[in-house]
């Protein structure tokens, strides 16, 4: 070996050093705190897959004892990549911070929750709490917090209350009538004793006239 060759060993090795370095930092400590954002957590499966099998080859090459300086900068090139390409969003909570405030508190002062079933109002008061300790957690999933409002929805469609008017359903009549046996109505009066003239109780209509006269039955 020449003299001359040391300085380009040395930069060699302190190139493999320092790559090997940010290697383990990607994935250890690096891995952990991308885990830990939302464009991890929130991104698509295949995406959140495709850092997680870059990250455990990046692991099997520091393994590796004779790992090439070539190796380990294609892993740690994976990684970034992968890494890169996650795209997660930040958690919308919005509506799940709603459902669990305002819309409960408006919810319970409906006869849906205060008059169902103790069973239906329990299901929706926990569904509420799960929701509130989704919230809590700074690291909540867009998934977990939509799975917490679905559940929110549901328990509160699935109440069971009636409203109930403070008045009788049963109306009335304004002047009721009187079933009394003795308010009976007279028996109708034929017509030839109606138009009969007083006193003439033995007189019988004429059939021979046009009008009605009577005769005289005697």
């Amino acid at each position: 070996m020449h003299y001359q060759q040391l300085p380009q060993l040395r930069m060699h090795w302190e190139e493999t050093r320092q790559t090997k370095t940010r290697s383990k930092t990607a994935t250890s400590t690096g891995d952990t705190e991308t885990k830990a954002t939302a464009a991890y957590y929130n991104a698509e499966a295949s995406k959140k897959d495709a850092y997680d099998r870059a990250v455990t080859a990046g692991k099997a090459v520091l393994a590796r004892d004779n790992a090439t300086q070539t190796e380990v900068n294609n892993a740690l090139s994976a990684i970034n990549t992968a890494k890169n390409d996650l795209g997660g969003v930040a958690t919308n909570k919005d509506a799940l911070r709603t459902a669990t405030s305002t819309g409960d508190t408006e919810t319970k002062a409906t006869a849906a929750y205060y008059n169902a079933e103790a069973s239906k109002k329990d299901a929706y008061d926990r569904a509420v709490t799960a929701g509130k300790a989704v919230l809590a957690r700074d690291n909540a999933t867009q998934t977990e917090v939509n799975n917490a409002l679905s559940a929110i929805n549901t328990a509160k469609n699935a109440l069971n209350g009636n409203y109930v008017s403070s008045t009788s359903s049963t109306v009335q009549p304004s002047h009721p009538v009187k079933n009394d046996s003795s308010a009976q109505a007279s028996p109708s009066v034929p017509t030839s004793q109606a138009t009969q003239p007083a006193g003439e109780g033995n007189l019988q209509p004429c059939p021979s006239f046009k009008y009605r006269y009577y005769c005289n039955s005697r």
